[in-house]
């Protein structure tokens, strides 16, 4: 087979939709020597693909490509083009708002969540649009989809009617060369020269984004928390600031638990590492995820997990997680009280921690392999 990949909405290497496209490009350069591959980039971005095997071929364009509005326009003109030209098998599009309508071969999309169509609020009007009447359309051009959880496919088949046997529930994986327990007293003295941070704290890895991560809610349960179960617990933040940061980051400065509330703003990954890795327990409140990373992370980092039981997450952290109403302050707090209770246990930290190690990308890699050698044999 001769394969193209479009790897264009890297964002810096920010998002989970790039960690999936590098994790992905990775494994499969690991366990498929027999195939063709050609990884189409924006000039750019090439900095952040790991190193590939020699049947994967990165083809360049110009870094005005990563522009969103002429990224679309290329995937409907120059994708086309290249796949006829290079007379590609297939095209796997990472993205569902790069879907195109102009075929130039067999394409495969891999869709991550369906938010626009539960979250109005956290888009603006002209992308609400797009996804809810153009791109709903356009998913019925793909031969087949991926997508990374069973709670997106049942939305993917409500929201645009795409065929329920055409679409395969592949989950991501964790990075376990990076997401492992490191000795604690080494990775607590470099947080506290990092960043000044002793124990014990509480930790939410996400982007600072108001309302989709729900800070607030978190932050509220952490002021309860504090009152009605007295402790020495800080709250620890670490993402970059996203669309509707300051609404957060102002309710905190006022809030009468701000000493023990801490911004850090993007900071490596292998300090996030130390953070599972020394926390109490780690706090994951978003409202809405196709996926949910941290979650399987932190669990590969040894430790105790308390998430939303909504959308993925719930499917996700079955009985390895304390799961809450993200909507409910009292239930976040509820949850909060019994993560620093019991602290998971060691057997559960056990469970959970072998569980999070059958998500493995090579295993990723190798499902969506399949995809791709099923998409061929059943044709047009």
């Amino acid at each position: 087979m001769k394969i193209g990949w479009t790897a264009f909405v890297l964002d810096g290497g920010r998002t989970g939709i790039a960690t999936y496209i590098l994790n992905c490009l990775k494994a499969l350069s690991h366990i498929d020597s027999s195939n063709d591959y050609r990884v189409l980039i924006a000039k750019g971005s090439e900095s952040l693909m790991p190193p590939l095997a020699n049947n994967f071929q990165l083809v360049r364009y110009p870094d005005v490509t990563e522009h969103p509005i002429v990224n679309i326009a290329w995937h409907n003109s120059v994708l086309p083009w290249h796949a006829r030209a290079e007379q590609l098998d297939l095209v796997h599009i990472p993205s569902m708002r790069r879907i195109p309508l102009i075929k130039g071969c067999h394409v495969i999309a891999t869709i991550h969540d369906m938010a626009p169509f539960h979250m109005p609020d956290k888009y603006d009007p002209a992308r609400i649009f797009y996804h809810r009447q153009v791109l709903s359309r356009l998913v019925h051009r793909c031969d087949h989809i991926i997508t990374v959880s069973h709670y997106t496919k049942r939305d993917i088949v409500r929201f645009t009617g795409y065929p329920e046997e055409r679409i395969t529930v592949i989950y991501s994986g964790v990075d376990h060369h990076l997401f492992h327990p490191l000795p604690r007293d080494e990775a607590l003295a470099e947080l506290h020269r990092r960043y000044g941070i002793i124990p014990p704290f509480l930790v939410y890895v996400s982007r600072v984004e108001h309302p989709a991560k729900n800070h607030l809610m978190l932050i509220k349960a952490f002021e309860a928390f504090k009152k009605k179960h007295p402790n020495s617990h800080r709250l620890i933040l670490a993402g970059p600031d996203w669309s509707g940061a300051e609404t957060v980051k102002e309710y905190a400065r006022d809030s009468h638990m701000a000493d023990s509330i801490h911004f850090l703003g993007s900071i490596p990954t292998e300090d996030i590492v130390r953070l599972y890795s020394t926390c109490d327990f780690m706090a994951f409140p978003s409202l809405f995820e196709g996926f949910g990373f941290p979650l399987l992370e932190a669990m590969a980092c040894r430790a105790p997990v308390m998430c939303s039981n909504t959308t993925s997450l719930g499917e996700l952290a079955k009985d390895y997680a304390i799961t809450f109403d993200p909507h409910d302050a009292d239930a976040i707090y509820a949850a909060m009280v019994a993560a620093a209770d019991h602290r998971g246990g060691a057997v559960a930290i056990d469970r959970a921690a072998a569980y999070a190690a059958t998500f493995d990308w090579n295993n990723t890699a190798g499902e969506v392999l399949k995809v791709y050698q099923h998409c061929l044999k059943e044709g047009p």
